[in-house]
């Protein structure tokens, strides 16, 4: 099974991680994303467990409290499926809103528009 975890402390490295999933069953495989320039933890990413232990691991960690932090635990797949029905469902109307511009799209062809950077790169 596929999981995906995301809102974890950014100071929990990979094998921090793994002990805390380890704990309802072998860890297959762990990705943990990282800034590109700083190259700090992001506090997300995806691993992999056998179905009855990442169930398991879902049930205990999804909403659990770190560091003043809520965990997001889930399987990916549904996640993906999710997403999927979101985005083909969903009218944008005159606004890109692919995840990173935001703006009038509509009139002489330009798109003038917003650019988003997420994570916390300054800290």
């Amino acid at each position: 099974m596929k999981i995906s975890f995301s809102n974890f402390p950014q100071n929990l490295s990979e094998s921090d991680i793994e002990k805390i999933f380890q704990e309802f069953g072998e860890v297959q495989k762990l990705t943990l994303k990282r800034d590109k320039i700083t190259k700090k933890s992001m506090g997300l990413g995806t691993l992999e467990m056998d179905d009855s232990a990442g169930k398991k691991s879902i049930e205990s960690l999804n909403g659990k409290e770190m560091e003043d932090k809520k965990l997001s635990v889930g399987d990916l797949e549904e996640l993906q499926a999710k997403v999927q029905a979101g985005k083909s469902g969903a009218k944008t109307s005159g606004y890109k809103s692919g995840g990173k511009m935001f703006g009038n799209t509509s009139g002489g062809g330009s798109s003038v528009g917003i650019m988003r950077r997420g994570g916390n790169r300054g800290s």
